[in-house]
């Protein structure tokens, strides 16, 4: 959660400079060899002296000064008009700015060992996957809203503004926004961007009370459920979509953990057993170094509701096309793989062939550009570094992009090798084949599908499902959107 200042008559998020500049700089910093804000003792309370001369006070006991009343905020929002004045904005209307960051279908998913908060004592709670994954309002369910709407006890839960859009959903766990209470004026002006908390019948906000260190102190909260409304805010049709802090996420066909050396001996295999779109899959990861924390390897379909994917749809279709092969059909349809993804090993009787010459590697680089307007974000494809391209598999081979194990006919696709051939971007493969070649073919034993139920190959190491972030800890990891 961000809450600054911003300019309305420009449009404008204000920089520090700005509201540093609206206090009164009575102390030399050497290092930073200007004046700097000075702190004042005030009826036991600590202080800043604004340059109009008002006191702004701490008044949660937590010796950091806060603006929490009408009066607070009415000098300081004075102190900034007069700061931008002398900077030459005519009419400068300074107001609070209220900024969640808006929450996606799917987060960070880590093994239980390494979560976010994973075992960790808060106020007195514990805290676990079922803390986001169900909450006091029963399990977060994944679905979409003609499924919430059928329901009596989900529906009743959702809060519609005027215009019919949700507003509220206050559907599991509680978490903390504003670890402060903001003055009712401030609010009743702010500029709100992604931002939910309940509200009494004068649209001002509900304070709830937490503990910090025995002080009781007023805070500003919202649910989880809440947060997915800032995703379905963020580009996601809400008519055909919801899903709210997920373990399963809608798009992503698998994953895996990229390792650190130091790893317990249960997470030193290097390979993951999936399956995409029917096709079993080995997918090996790379080994990080020591100490680092692991990160998650995953494998997202071009085609799906994810907001970073979303009307990219034309993508896939573009990759398979590539080489205008004739009387090829795709057997490995189009995946954006996760950089932490080195190799990806296939049967060929898995991908219904019966030789090597019969398959076909398509691949591009995806640049993606972030747009946002208002409310709204979108993206879009860098069209001129996009260029699908399409060899054969022995020309794989050649490039030493591949290899192929001829007794139990398995090729292996390097994906490292692939990426580093590229000038950047998300690597995107598909795998092609002759309509006309088949082979007879057994199923095969599976592996974990989507979301975070894996095989490792190890075969004593199971079916393993992995603990989540929790959404207090999931909010101050917000800034990361992908590992690039």
């Amino acid at each position: 959660t961000l809450v600054t200042w911003y300019d309305k008559s420009t449009g404008k998020v204000l920089y520090t400079r700005e509201m540093a500049g609206a206090l009164d700089g009575g102390v030399n910093s050497p290092s930073a060899d200007k004046n700097v804000p000075a702190y004042y003792y005030i009826n036991n309370k600590v202080c800043v002296k604004t340059i109009l001369g008002d006191y702004i006070c701490d008044d949660n006991q937590d010796f950091m000064p806060e603006i929490d009343t009408d009066a607070e905020y009415t000098a300081m929002k004075q102190a900034i008009t007069q700061v931008l004045r002398n900077e030459g904005v005519a009419n400068p209307d300074p107001v609070f700015y209220l900024w969640i960051a808006p929450f996606s279908v799917d987060h960070g998913v880590l093994p239980k060992e390494y979560a976010l908060g994973a075992g960790k004592v808060v106020n007195g709670e514990t805290l676990d996957c079922d803390s986001c994954h169900d909450a006091r309002n029963g399990r977060l369910p994944q679905a979409n809203m003609a499924d919430i709407n059928s329901s009596s006890t989900l529906s009743a839960l959702i809060e519609k503004d005027s215009n019919g859009n949700i507003k509220f959903f206050g559907l599991g766990r509680e978490v903390v926004t504003v670890p402060v209470k903001i003055p009712p004026q401030a609010y009743k002006e702010a500029v709100k961007v992604f931002f939910n908390t309940p509200e009494d019948a004068n649209r001002n906000p509900i304070y709830k009370t937490m503990t910090v260190d025995g002080n009781t102190i007023e805070v500003m909260t919202t649910t989880a459920g809440d947060l997915l409304v800032n995703a379905l805010s963020n580009g996601i049709d809400t008519s055909r979509h919801l899903v709210p802090i997920p373990v399963e996420s809608s798009g992503i066909e698998g994953i895996a953990f990229a390792m650190p050396a130091t790893a317990g001996a249960q997470w030193r295999e290097k390979k993951w057993k999936m399956k995409f779109d029917g096709v079993p899959v080995e997918v090996e990861t790379e080994t990080l170094e020591e100490g680092e924390v692991p990160r998650r390897a995953i494998v997202i379909r071009l085609e799906n509701e994810l907001p970073e994917m979303l009307g990219l749809e034309h993508i896939a279709s573009e990759v398979v096309s590539a080489g205008n092969r004739v009387g090829v059909e795709a057997v490995f349809t189009p995946v954006a793989i996760s950089h932490y993804i080195e190799k990806l090993e296939f049967r060929l009787s898995d991908l219904g062939a019966s030789s090597l010459d019969d398959l076909y590697i398509n691949y591009a680089f995806l640049v993606k550009t972030r747009k946002s307007e208002e409310n709204s974000v979108s993206y879009e494809v860098d069209e001129d570094s996009f260029e699908p391209k399409s060899i054969t598999a022995r020309e794989a081979l050649n490039l030493g992009w591949a290899s192929y194990d001829a007794h139990s006919q398995t090729l292996t696709l390097n994906t490292s090798a692939i990426r580093s051939a590229g000038s950047g971007g998300e690597l995107v493969v598909a795998i092609l084949k002759k309509i006309s070649s088949t082979s007879s073919t057994t199923t095969p034993s599976g592996g974990g599908g989507g979301g975070c139920s894996i095989t490792p190959v190890s075969p004593l190491s199971g079916v393993l499902n992995f603990g989540v972030t929790v959404a207090g800890a999931v909010l101050l990891a917000m800034a990361r959107r992908r590992e690039n």
